[in-house]
């Protein structure tokens, strides 16, 4: 869900915009957000952060409602029992969105059309959720495979997540793995912002 609206969502598209409907982008800009994350893509946009910033929050709202959709049906229909904070599980969701937002956009800067952004996204996508432990635990997969798993950026997210969520854990001991997902999200936007062009 986090990786889908990033990797796949925004590099399509972001691809999208340039390719045919470049006034979309500019009704982005009407909500006040950081500068710091934004300045490289203020430069080669030309756009105000403040664009960006509306439409990373309708992101990050698509996501808390499919969070909170999963979550019913997880309790309700399987009688899961979440242990954990709701609200800390609603940020992680957030820092999540904007990561994989930022490595959206910088899928988008080498995409050549919207067609091929949604390729890379989901050649990305895909192999990562399978392999981070989204769908079952990362022990399960050959210990070969281990230092790539680390090395994802989903990975810390989702131990995270699954440490808050089924065993109400705080998030103080995941802390570094969560600046290691935040490194990945920094990057990400200034890769974006350093290669963005309209072509």
């Amino acid at each position: 869900m986090v990786v889908a609206s990033g990797d796949h969502g925004i590099a399509s598209e972001m691809q999208d915009l340039r390719e045919s409907d470049r006034e979309v982008l500019e009704l982005l800009r009407n909500e006040p957000a950081s500068a710091v994350g934004f300045q490289g893509l203020k430069r080669r946009l030309h756009l105000h952060p403040e664009k960006l910033s509306r439409a990373l929050r309708r992101l990050e709202r698509d996501d808390l409602v499919q969070l909170a959709v999963i979550i019913v049906i997880a309790v309700w229909v399987f009688n899961a029992v979440i242990v954990g904070s709701l609200l800390t599980l609603a940020i992680l969701a957030m820092i999540g969105t904007l990561v994989f937002v930022g490595m959206g956009l910088a899928i988008s800067t080498i995409s050549q059309s919207a067609e091929s952004a949604n390729l890379l996204g989901s050649v990305l996508n895909f192999p990562m959720m399978f392999l981070a432990g989204t769908f079952w635990p990362r022990e399960f997969m050959p210990r070969f495979l281990q230092p790539v798993i680390s090395a994802l950026p989903l990975t810390p997210l989702v131990e995270t997540m699954r440490a808050v969520a089924a065993r109400g854990e705080p998030v103080t001991p995941y802390l570094s793995a969560l600046a290691y997902l935040g490194a990945w999200g920094v990057l990400s936007f200034l890769v974006a912002g350093w290669r963005f062009k309209w072509e």
